[in-house]
């Protein structure tokens, strides 16, 4: 399981592009996480 938190928004107009721009970053981090898990797929994994 992976959770993710974010805070400190700004609060005026261009809230609406920070808040884009995180979640395209974020999109491409765990599209980046799940290549590499994936590369991992046939081996044990330990919690």
């Amino acid at each position: 399981m992976l959770r993710v938190v974010q805070n400190g928004f700004p609060k005026a107009r261009e809230a609406e592009d920070f808040y884009a721009a995180c979640e395209m970053g974020l999109r491409e981090t765990l599209r980046g996480i799940r290549v590499y898990l994936d590369s991992y797929e046939d081996e044990k994994l330990v919690n």
